[in-house]
């Protein structure tokens, strides 16, 4: 699977004595556009797939040929899903493309009303706000790997944040953003807008990328200390 990000010229989508096909990372119509791996995750969906589509002078809006749904499961990121979904392409292709020789491909019209789009990612997404529950935090820090990478500051400087899970009701008078626990071996918590967020590996400025329990380890009173 590979991403192109721009609309084919005529000559290339209407040359070919039979077709020219798109195969996109998502369940057409919805997640048009750029990075759908990757907003599928942010946005917390539970599935999503591949569609073969003939491509037309419109943005993923050609009939689609098939699809294909795949479960996201709660470890997935959109490295791990973009890995599930190359492997799902290629694990069909081959059905699709002779559906396509022998003249037997479906052509099913997308519906319009039903079509969402997303667009290219850009580094100020990543920026974490920890006023957002936790869900939604660990959903960004899932989906916004390789890059642009979720991100906030400590002390004045940036921490990229690349493992987070959810961690409990949180801490009864906590504000969000807000470091209260460091659990052993396996990083620290912050509370968020509503819940908190264990930390699991962090990318200090100018660091390398390491555990967040080493990371804590580091750092003088981190305890009570903010994620920004």
């Amino acid at each position: 699977m590979a991403a192109f990000g721009q609309i084919f010229p005529e000559e290339l989508i209407y040359f070919p004595k039979f077709a020219t096909i798109n195969i996109h990372a998502s369940l057409l119509p919805k997640y048009r556009g750029a990075a759908p791996i990757n907003w599928a995750i942010i946005n917390g969906e539970r599935e999503t797939g591949v569609t073969y589509q003939f491509i037309v002078k419109k943005l993923d809006a050609g009939d689609i040929i098939y699809s294909e749904k795949y479960g996201i499961l709660p470890g997935d990121n959109s490295i791990t899903l973009y890995e599930k979904l190359s492997k799902l392409s290629a694990d069909t292709v081959v059905k699709v493309v002779d559906s396509i020789g022998a003249g037997k491909a479906a052509a099913i019209k997308q519906d319009e009303a039903a079509a969402t789009f997303v667009r290219t990612l850009k580094k100020e997404d990543g920026k974490l706000d920890f006023t957002s529950a936790a869900p939604g935090i660990v959903n960004m820090v899932r989906g916004l790997l390789p890059w642009p990478c979720a991100f906030c500051f400590y002390n004045g400087k940036t921490l990229k944040i690349y493992e987070a899970s959810e961690y409990g009701a949180g801490k009864s008078g906590a504000r969000p953003g807000e470091i209260f626990e460091v659990v052993k071996n396996k990083g620290f918590v912050a509370a968020a807008g509503d819940g908190a967020v264990l930390i699991g590996a962090v990318q200090p400025e100018s660091g390398k990328k390491m555990a967040a329990a080493d990371f804590a380890l580091g750092q003088k009173n981190i305890i009570g200390s903010f994620l920004k």
